[in-house]
Order: structure tokens, then sequence, then C-alpha cells
């Protein structure tokens, strides 16, 4: 598929060349859970889009396209925050100059609706990934992707939330029509190659009542992986975290777990399974108080998550898409597995409740959390607080700089909410 001409050799040589490393300094990751390593989201609105319009064809030149792709790769975040071993904290704040700094207070809500305290980031929420834009593919991929499409791309919209560096963008044609596009090198992308080959076939196999963007087609020849998902028109839950779109995912959750119980046939890995190395995290944060009775609780995993129903394991903002109509679509199904059916609806509070909502008062009133036994909540809570912090403490990817930050707020968000579940602060 790729290398037909001198010119798209070189552009792929190039572009090989500025992705090199991905995969050694990303790691294998755990699962869907690992925030950062998978995580794009299908739509426009999702997060803050770079749109390049192209009123005519991009350039051949392959000079020009290994240059651009290299400098859209290897320049540094405008904000770095500093990584560091501490953990019971707020995440660090940039100096005045260095940018927005986002959910850094309460959501303001009605006040039937209660609150926590809110726990600081600056983390820039929608703008987290560092992608290849669609000039930057080499211009054999970008023909072959046109002809599936049916008419030339003239606007293209990067989409950066997410903490990979696949190619994922909107792509806009002459015709008028929109298409979510991924796509991945196999030679200096395999990880992420391999993750969208994962992704196109659970796609395939999930249900039409189970409401999530549908796969079109998949490209898979030679060096490129390219995968074209239904277009759904849609925002991202607003950060802060407000109660009408936590109460609008969670429904969507909800249903979901009814539609993929029993699981469609994917030949999956249980929970239990995928995530038996999740209690041996704790075994490096022994400088943390209370963490031998939290390594206790991770250690119970098996016995609270095993179920018969399909869990995403990656529901967080960034793989949810709200439509004008309140519709809520669950997106990057990558790394699902079998367990319990109030997993994901759990998961998903991790973000509310570190932008200040209380998720304690959502569970008592939900139809699936507020009939599992507390100590359930606890075990997963204590599970996914060791991988985080524990993760959070590795060196940050080059190419997701984001990365540890966002595992080290999440891991700081449920550490404090397990705490305060167990009496510990």
């Amino acid at each position: 598929m790729v290398g037909a001409t001198a010119v798209d050799g070189a552009v792929d040589g190039a572009v090989d060349g500025v992705l090199g490393g991905v995969v050694a300094e990303v790691g294998d990751g755990a699962t869907g859970l690992a925030a950062g390593v998978r995580g794009e989201t299908v739509g426009p609105g999702s997060g803050s889009a770079v749109v390049v319009r192209l009123p005519h064809a991009p350039s051949e030149t392959a000079a020009q396209t290994a240059s651009a792709a290299t400098t859209a790769l290897t320049t540094p975040p405008a904000v770095s925050v500093p990584l560091t071993a501490g953990i019971a904290r707020s995440s660090q704040m940039p100096p005045d100059d260095a940018g927005p700094v986002v959910c850094t207070e309460v959501a303001h809500v009605s006040e039937d609706v209660g609150v926590t305290q809110a726990h600081p980031t600056t983390i820039p929420h929608g703008r987290t990934a560092r992608r290849l834009d669609w000039v930057h593919l080499p211009p054999m991929v970008r023909r072959v992707v046109e002809t599936r499409l049916g008419s030339r791309v003239v606007e293209a919209e990067s989409q950066d939330s997410g903490f990979t560096p696949g190619f994922a963008s909107v792509l806009t044609c002459a015709d008028g029509s929109r298409h979510f596009v991924k796509a991945a090198s196999v030679k200096a992308q395999r990880m992420f190659a391999d993750s969208y080959r994962l992704e196109a076939r659970k796609l395939r196999s999930l249900p039409p009542s189970v409401r999530a963007p549908r796969l079109q087609w998949v490209l898979d020849e030679d060096d490129w992986v390219v995968i074209g998902i239904e277009f759904v028109a849609g925002r991202a839950p607003h950060r802060p975290w407000t109660p009408d779109d936590l109460a609008a995912a969670s429904a969507m959750l909800v249903d979901t777990a009814h539609a993929l119980t029993p699981p469609p046939g994917m030949g999956l890995d249980s929970f239990a399974d995928e995530f038996a190395g999740f209690p041996a995290y704790w075994e490096d944060l022994g400088n943390v108080a209370h963490a031998e009775d939290a390594a206790a609780l991770a250690a119970r995993y098996d016995e609270v998550t095993r179920g018969n129903t399909l869990v995403h394991t990656d529901v967080r903002d960034d793989n949810l898409l709200i439509t004008d109509d309140g519709h809520v679509y669950l997106c990057d199904w990558n790394w699902p597995v079998v367990g319990a059916a109030w997993i994901d609806s759990l998961l998903l509070l991790i973000g509310p409740r570190g932008d200040g909502l209380d998720v304690d008062a959502h569970i008592a009133a939900h139809p699936l959390l507020s009939a599992v036994d507390p100590e359930a909540i606890d075990i997963v809570l204590a599970l996914v607080t060791g991988y985080f912090l524990r993760s959070a403490r590795e060196p940050s990817p080059t190419t997701s700089p984001w990365m540890r930050e966002g595992q080290r707020w999440q891991g700081e968000v449920c550490w404090t909410w397990l705490a305060e579940r167990r009496g510990w602060i």
C-alpha cells in the first residue's frame, strides 16, 4: 500500500524516523484503564481540534512533508509539569505565563447537588495528545484514504484529546461528507497499529443496541493500518464535570451493561486475568500511609469483579461524546474484558470526583452501584489507585507528555476518595 513511489518511500522513511522509539518509550501498558496509552475520541468538539483546511491537494514534496512531521512530533509542549515521586499532593501549578489552567475549582452546580473538594490539575483537557496531521501522512496513504472516502479531503481536524500519538482526525471531503479516521505506522508505531486492529475487531462484534460509533472500513496493508469510523457530531463532557453530563454518561453505561450481558463472542479475557498484575503495584508504594491496608484490599479484586458482562475498562471524558440531543456515545473499544456489570459505572466517577462532584451520593442513587457492597467498591478503588500512582513514577514519554500527569492526577483522586471512604483521613 505504501512506498509505491520514490516520494512515498522518502516520506515513509522520514515519518518512521520521527516516530521511532514510540513503542519502547510508552511500553506495553496494561489495559484500557491505563489513562494515556489508549484513548482517542471520535468527533469534533471532543477536545481542542487542530483544523487544517486544504484548498488544494497537499504537497507531494517529501522534504516538506518530512520536515512538517518532524516539527509536529518533536516540538516540546508549551507546559511541562515536572515529575516527582510525590503522591498525596495537589498537582504542580505552572508559571503564570505557562498557559491555561483547567479544573482548579469546583464545578458550579445547583444547590441540591452535592459537591466535594475538587482536586486541582493543570492538565490541558482536550489538548493532551501529540499526533500526526493529515498532511504528514505519506501521499500514498492519503490517496488510498480519499479513494475509500470517494472524495478529496478539504479539511482535517486533528482530535488532540487522549494520550497516544496515532493519527486521529475528522476529515471533511469536497462532497461535504465527514469521516473519522485513525492511522498508525506498522513500522514505527506497531503497538498503536495493533491496537487499531483490535479496535476494528471489537467494533465489528458490538451489538446494534450499544451506543458506539460504528466501524465503516479497514485498510491493513504493508506499512500502515487505517480504520474509518462513523462520524458522530458531539462534544466531550464539560470539564469540570457537570451533574447533567454525569447523569447522561451514567445512564448510557447502565444501558450498555444491560446490552452487553451476556457478552458478545469476542473471545475476551476475564477482568481477573487481565488485571492480575495490578495488586503488585502496591509493593513499590510502601512509603504511602495505609499502603499495606490498600494492598490487602487490592489483592481481593478477583472475588468482587467476576461477572458476565463485557466491560469497556477505559471510561473517561475523552472517550465519551455527547450529542446535541443528549445521547452519549462510548468510543475506543480496544481493551474490553468480561467482568462485573458495575465496573465501568464506577470508573466513570474518577473524573467527576476529581472535579468536585459528590460521587458517593451518585452511587447511592445508581441502579447498579447502589446494590454493590461498599467493600467491593473500595477493593476496585484500591486496585486502580496502586496502578495509577505507581505508573505516574515512570518517565514521561516524549510522545505523550501529559500521560504521567494524567495517571498521577487520577491516582491522587482515587487515593483521597478511598482514604475518605475507609476513614484513613
